[in-house]
């Protein structure tokens, strides 16, 4: 009986923390599974919740569920600033559960044949990248201006979740600073100077201004939400 009691009270104990590292471009309000725990950036145990949601005054509210069966297709989709809109961008894809991560790690691609300015850009998503489950529909870059998403949630490392939310009184430019932070995430650990360099030509913010920024936001997510603030007041 003595050694039931000593079990009942370890048991709390040997459950296994699933620790998640959240961040937005914005400083939102982390609620699990309606808990309230804090704001963004912020590190959070995730075993046993079935939905993360971030709210902002401001943002459209981000309801992201974790156990939705839902099936995503990935697909890798490709063009370039000399290339007329072709209808088929399909290259590759993929079906796979929404809640399930590869264990591959993520792999890092550099966008080339970049003009400057917006324009073009040859975008590629990794297959084992995880995209939680949203109650619209996903979108690539290149068909941002056909939908209207309030957010994307995207595991861009393991345990890594990075949200961008969507102002309520959005602009195109606002889906322009989606394409940026997701190019930043997609490519941090690209080689430095050709990352810089295909970043410059985006955005029109100097080397020196981009290398300063990464300097001092040595992640992703601080590095993408950095650039996007750079921009907003460039």
């Amino acid at each position: 009986m003595k050694r039931l009691s000593l079990l009942f009270l370890l048991f709390p104990f040997c459950a296994q923390a699933e620790d998640f590292h959240i961040s937005a471009n914005v400083d939102a309000d982390i609620y699990l599974d309606g808990r309230y725990c804090g704001k963004t950036p912020r590190v959070v145990d995730l075993s046993g919740v079935d939905a993360i949601t971030l709210k902002h005054e401001y943002f459209e509210t981000a309801e992201i569920s974790r156990k939705r069966a839902v099936e995503t297709r990935r697909k890798l989709m490709s063009t370039t600033s000399g290339d007329a809109p072709r209808n088929s961008f399909l290259l590759a894809e993929k079906t796979e559960r929404s809640n399930e991560k590869s264990e591959d790690e993520p792999r890092q691609y550099t966008a080339r044949n970049i003009r400057k300015g917006w324009g073009w850009i040859l975008w590629m998503l990794p297959l084992e990248s995880v995209v939680y489950a949203s109650h619209t529909v996903f979108v690539l870059p290149s068909q941002a201006s056909r939908y209207t998403v309030p957010y994307v949630a995207e595991e861009y490392e393991p345990n890594q979740l990075y949200v961008y939310m969507f102002p309520k009184q959005r602009t195109e430019r606002d889906e322009r600073l989606w394409q940026v932070s997701r190019f930043v995430l997609k490519n941090f650990k690209s080689d430095r100077a050709e990352f810089v360099d295909a970043l410059y030509k985006m955005t029109g913010l100097s080397t020196e201004r981009l290398t300063e920024i990464l300097t001092a936001n040595p992640t992703p997510d601080a590095a993408a939400g950095s650039v996007i603030k750079a921009l907003s007041a460039f």
